[in-house]
């Protein structure tokens, strides 16, 4: 409980930091730089998370199967998992480079990149996506601390990383780096974070040690990647959900209206991560009383879990749509608006997305993703295929239905109806 408190509360200073960066950042970087440009640069940092993806889940395999092993220490269990994972996620590293970078000559075509931006997107996608490969294999040392249940220290390691980015933002503007600024802001953030959680990781003796150094045997590899499997499907859906908005609205409306919705949506991630961050802190613990086979100690904790993300959530949603199209225009000076329908589409999209994603890290706990993992899928496909031809019509507003729509049809139906078919709230789970 300790553990659970330090690291929810510095899990909402992290936040607080982080909505802080985003506040001073943003009117920063429209200050140096045009809407357009600003846009360009976030439809840059989308496409780099998709390359993300390649981690296919990995890294959070790792993070909870080491919790499996981690109280019968020194065991080869423990280090063959965490050595395994991290040759893998080496390996993905290579691949997500090597993919990028062919790929990066045909994406100005794919979303429609006017000419002039050009020669500066291939500069920053090259950049961003080498930044992408190097961060994965720090995953696998994060994974390690995460499991014994710090999720504290990482808070304090992706807290400094912040500040780190946006001071190094703020140099980079002044000495004239223009729109490169960001690379040079996302390389400090990335050095920063990395080097402090291995020496994080030391100190807390989270990595392998003596008697533990070897790589999983031939049928070892199966837990790690068939979990992984399953965690990967949950991952795409949700970078579909979630990333996909700025390259649809580039490419379909303009740059300009790809920075309106980075600047319109950017409450609407704040407290979906509010709300979220409860069921993330918790899910080493609810792990672990998995692995005991505490049923009822687990149904207790998903039910203040859940009521404490619909009542944060709802504040969140009722916030939204009283102040989001005032704030986005007092916050950029003016120079973007933002849609009052859209902030009611993602009122109700934050409110069933919570809940879902509450939902969801009780069945990681339990390695009981099942057919989850096709439902966020096909969410995310379905939404943003519909999303894209909703888009010259719609317009922002419309991309907005489009996912509270989809989150409502797939993932938040199929999220409940799994936690009343498996008893999750009584703590007598189905098999």
């Amino acid at each position: 409980m300790k553990f659970y408190l330090r690291s929810l509360s510095t899990g909402y200073g992290m936040l607080v930091i982080g909505a802080g960066c985003s506040l001073v950042s943003v009117p920063l970087a429209l200050h140096y730089l045009s809407a357009e440009k600003f846009g360009l640069w976030t439809v840059v940092l989308q496409i780099a998370g998709y390359f993300a993806l390649i981690d296919t889940g990995v890294s959070s395999s790792v993070g909870r199967l080491l919790i499996d092993h981690r109280k019968v220490r020194p065991s080869r269990e423990y280090g063959a998992i965490f050595w395994g994972g991290f040759v893998v996620l080496c390996a993905m590293a290579v691949v997500v480079a090597a993919v990028g970078l062919c790929l990066v000559p045909f994406l100005p075509d794919v979303l429609r990149i006017n000419a002039a931006m050009r020669p500066t997107f291939a500069v920053l996608a090259c950049v961003q996506i080498i930044t992408t490969a190097l961060s994965l294999p720090v995953r696998a040392v994060g994974q390690s601390v995460l499991s014994a249940s710090r999720y504290d220290l990482i808070h304090l390691c992706l807290s400094a990383s912040l500040l780190a980015n946006l001071a190094a933002l703020w140099v980079a503007f002044l000495l004239g780096a223009g729109i490169y600024a960001f690379v040079w802001a996302g390389a400090a953030g990335l050095a920063i974070s990395g080097v402090l959680q291995v020496l994080v990781a030391v100190n807390q003796r989270t990595l392998p040690g003596r008697g533990e150094h070897c790589l999983p045997t031939r049928g070892g590899w199966r837990p790690l990647l068939g979990f992984a499997r399953d965690v990967v499907f949950l991952q795409i859906g949700s970078t579909l959900v979630f990333s996909t908005q700025s390259v649809i609205v580039g490419s379909t409306l303009g740059l300009t209206a790809a920075a309106t919705w980075a600047a319109g949506s950017k409450l609407f991630t704040l407290f979906l991560q509010v709300a979220g961050k409860v069921s993330e802190v918790a899910g080493p613990q609810m792990a672990e009383m998995h692995v005991t086979d505490d049923r009822a100690r687990l149904a207790a904790t998903l039910r203040k879990i859940l009521g404490f993300t619909v009542l944060t959530a709802g504040a969140g949603a009722i916030l939204l749509v009283a102040g989001n199209s005032i704030f986005v225009t007092v916050w950029t000076g003016g120079k973007i608006s933002w849609p009052y329908a859209a902030s009611i589409f993602l009122a109700v999209w934050l409110v069933l997305s919570a809940t879902a994603n509450a939902l969801t890290a009780h069945s990681v706990a339990r390695k009981r993703i099942t057919r989850l993992r096709y439902v966020f899928l096909l969410e995310g496909i379905v939404g943003t295929a519909v999303a894209w031809w909703i888009a010259p019509v719609g317009g922002i507003a419309g991309i907005a239905a489009v996912f509270a729509c989809t989150c409502l049809c797939f993932s938040f139906r199929a999220t409940v109806w799994h936690a009343v078919r498996t008893n999750a709230l009584a703590g007598a789970h189905a098999a």
